[in-house]
């Protein structure tokens, strides 16, 4: 369809109500713009499905050509993901499973396939794992660390020997860290706790101090994760829906 008068071939320039003309010659040429018009075919997410919008006849002029194409709507329950045209023109296929048609007068019945997918909610159900992290007799290493009020000493200052309040002992292995208190524990010698010592503890406590734990009974860890839910998509639908168009 006529679009315009322009003053440049490519259509860049167009001539309004408003323009002047600046040209000192005795004629100037006007370029005639031309534009296909295009039919849209919306294909909107609706409910759990899809809809089509309408066809209506379209005046394009005895030379003229139209574009059928499509439009996506999503939502967040169904996504939208194509939509494919077939055109017949009596018993004849003009078009089939295109993205656009180009069409010039006529009647034609005009079929679109749209692809979706379908959103839905999954509950995943809680889960509680059970794993046994050292057994009984097991020898592991933890780290230690105490308040002590009275301490024994050895030779070259070393603390062989300490009455210990509040004594904690923790490893990665162990369901919780161990905690005592008032115990005398001695270098190389097992605690009241199941605690050995691998080095004397000197200079200070027994801060980050390693030892040896042996495990009098099976350690267990137990891991519940809680319930969620996930948005799970479906296998891609297909849905279609045929209309007339006329253009003219």
């Amino acid at each position: 369809v006529f679009s315009a008068w322009t003053t440049t071939k490519n259509g860049s320039t167009v001539v309004t109500a408003k323009s002047i003309v600046t040209s000192t010659a005795d004629t100037i040429t006007l370029y005639a713009k031309w534009q296909r018009l295009t039919k849209t075919i919306t294909v909107s997410a609706s409910g759990s499905g899809v809809k089509f919008s309408k066809l209506a006849t379209v005046k394009v002029g005895k030379k003229g050509k139209l574009v059928i194409k499509s439009a996506l709507k999503d939502s967040t329950k169904v996504d939208v993901t194509g939509a494919k045209f077939t055109v017949k023109k009596g018993s004849k296929t003009v078009a089939k499973n295109k993205a656009t048609v180009t069409l010039g007068p006529g009647t034609y019945k005009v079929t679109t396939t749209a692809s979706y997918k379908v959103a839905s909610v999954k509950t995943v159900p809680a889960k509680t794992e059970t794993t046994t992290t050292a057994k009984a007799g097991d020898v592991i290493d933890v780290k230690c660390s105490a308040s002590w009020s009275t301490s024994f000493t050895g030779a070259g200052g070393a603390i062989l020997s300490t009455v210990a309040t509040d004594m904690t002992c923790t490893s990665d292995l162990l369901a919780a860290p161990l905690t005592w208190s008032s115990n005398s524990c001695l270098y190389g010698t097992t605690c009241d706790g199941g605690i050995r010592f691998t080095s004397a503890v000197s200079g200070g406590g027994f801060s980050g101090k390693a030892a040896k734990y042996t495990v009098p009974a099976d350690i267990v860890k137990t891991v519940t994760t809680p319930a969620t839910t996930e948005t799970v998509w479906s296998a891609t639908k297909t849905t279609t829906k045929t209309q007339s168009l006329k253009v003219k």
